[in-house]
């Protein structure tokens, strides 16, 4: 195999902050304020909320050192905000109902007045993600124009279209991997919440609109991809509906629109992001051996993808046999099918769904071929995780049935605040653990 110099992975995690007894707070300028002259300042990051903080990390070349850098930083703030009475809360979503004071920036003004200002910032204030990077192929990202280059070395162009198809095959994966959000508001929906709420899904059973569904374009699970030329027409083409829609609706934000980068106007679960990297945002936020695991696992694929020049080919073999390897071929299922019956499996049915743990199970073993250090503490997390078939929503689900309350019924709010604490100490727990133990999983490590 290829040993590849410079392949590097970043991530941002967003956790919405809860009391000492549990309930969410407006408290995070008090955090951000304490933090600011520390080592966590610096990765620190206002959200769309005052109950919300984002934290980000320095991106290094493998797995293991960028963790370990993260981890420090995310002690270090909870160790500040237990000094405060506050918790950081590793969920999708706050289980029961909660009032976030929304900041009014004009980037913010401008999505949500688009799609309405209460749907947006409803939902956009009361959930909470986990993004992954990986840096893009060298020679691809055009520094000075912040647009992908027309590369003429196939090999290269290749490489990143590839990439670039796997990280959506992977969405059902994944994202059944990290859902930890399926209380909202007091009440049970389904498996993945935050995501029903924010894609452009339209569910029957519970009755759930996406806040995109009438706006696919700048946020629906990508199509896969066949050169770089496509990818740039795509991104010059949303944002030419983002400004055209503003133009008639609302044109006192045309010009804020018109002065942006092309690659912020798409809002979906796989992007070129302007920091030059892939960035796959359709994760629910959750503790962090999960993250870790389901980010080394996606490292190795991305690494292999380039360094043995492996082809994502969708196809009907890709239904039945997902991630079925022949020579450098690997199939994928049609992008119908992904979205329109693994990605709606995954949301509403999770691990319960035969397709969809099969599914996870074949990504597993897939992607952990390429790893040096298949087992990792992190990696053993997601991996009894799919032979258990359980996710940290199906966790949260039975919790809540023991204690006796019925999911077609309003959870107790006392109820939902003990969950949000349960989860703010194992966070804090699992850290230290961490921190102590080797977390060697990217291909590419001596």
């Amino acid at each position: 195999m290829l040993r590849l110099k410079h392949p590097r992975f970043g991530l941002e995690t967003e956790f919405l902050i809860v009391d000492e007894a549990g309930q969410p707070t407006n408290s995070a300028d008090i955090l951000l304020e304490a933090c600011k002259n520390k080592r966590a300042g610096a990765y620190m990051h206002q959200e769309v909320s005052k109950c919300q903080i984002e934290l980000g990390a320095s991106p290094k070349r493998t797995v293991r050192r960028t963790t370990k850098g993260f981890l420090t930083t995310l002690n270090e703030i909870i160790e500040v905000a237990e000094d405060l009475d506050l918790r950081l809360l590793p969920l999708g979503a706050y289980p029961g109902k909660m009032v976030p004071k929304a900041r009014k920036k004009e980037w913010y003004e401008m999505q949500a007045k688009m799609i309405g200002v209460k749907k947006w910032y409803g939902v956009l204030s009361r959930v909470c993600g986990f993004h992954f990077h990986y840096r893009l192929p060298k020679g691809t990202f055009d520094w000075n124009k912040w647009k992908l280059k027309r590369v003429l070395r196939s090999a290269t162009a290749r490489a990143l279209v590839n990439q670039y198809n796997l990280l959506i095959a992977a969405d059902p994966a994944i994202m059944t991997l990290t859902q930890s959000s399926p209380f909202y508001n007091g009440h049970y929906y389904c498996k993945d919440t935050r995501m029903a709420l924010y894609r452009d899904v339209e569910l029957e059973k519970p009755e759930i609109k996406g806040i995109h569904h009438d706006l696919s374009i700048i946020a629906s699970l990508p199509r896969y991809e066949h050169t770089i030329t496509d990818m740039n027409h795509r991104i010059d083409t949303r944002k030419q509906f983002w400004l055209d829609a503003l133009k008639k609706s609302h044109p006192s934000m045309y010009k804020l629109a018109k002065k942006a980068n092309p690659l912020r106007f798409y809002w979906g679960a796989v992007r070129i992001n302007r920091a030059g990297t892939f960035e796959h945002r359709g994760m629910d936020i959750n503790l962090i051996s999960n993250l870790i695991g389901v980010s080394a696992l996606l490292k190795g694929c991305l690494m292999a993808v380039e360094s043995e020049r492996l082809k994502i080919v969708p196809s009907e073999i890709g239904i039945r046999q997902p991630f079925r390897m022949e020579e450098n071929k690997v199939y994928v299922p049609p992008f119908s099918y992904l979205k329109n019956h693994l990605q709606i499996d995954a949301i509403k049915q999770g691990m319960e769904s035969s397709k969809i743990q099969d599914y996870c199970k074949r990504f597993y073993r897939f992607a952990i071929g390429f790893l040096d250090y298949p087992h990792d503490l992190a990696l053993g997390s997601i991996k009894t995780m799919i032979n258990d078939g359980k996710t940290v929503s199906d966790e949260m689900i039975k919790y809540v049935k023991k204690r006796g309350e019925k999911l077609d019924e309003e959870i107790d709010q006392g109820l939902c605040a003990e969950l949000a604490l349960r989860y703010a100490e194992e966070l804090k727990h699992e850290i230290p653990k961490l921190l102590s133990h080797y977390i060697a999983l990217d291909v590419g490590e001596s």
